[in-house]
């Protein structure tokens, strides 16, 4: 039953697409055959293993330091970290 519906829609959707695109007015069809088959091949998904990427450390903690005390311990608190990760 389910077959037969779906043969009739695919058919009623090719006659409808005659009608509403101009370059498929050749594209008729008169019989649409089924197969049914327990068998069917889904493609294959292939999926990448999802992996966090870790970085090599290329800065090397060099830079000029500003006069103002509060940026200063910021900026040498920023260099040991760039220093501890190499």
């Amino acid at each position: 039953m389910e077959l037969h519906y779906n043969r009739d829609l695919l058919k009623s959707l090719l006659i409808q697409l005659n009608t509403y695109d101009t370059k498929c007015k050749l594209m008729i069809a008169h019989n649409v055959v089924v197969f049914h088959s327990k068998y069917y091949a889904m493609p294959e998904q292939k999926t990448s293993p999802i992996t966090v990427p870790h970085y090599q450390e290329k800065s090397q903690g060099t830079f000029d330091l500003p006069k103002d005390e509060a940026l200063k311990e910021q900026f040498q608190r920023i260099k040991t970290i760039i220093q501890c990760n190499k």
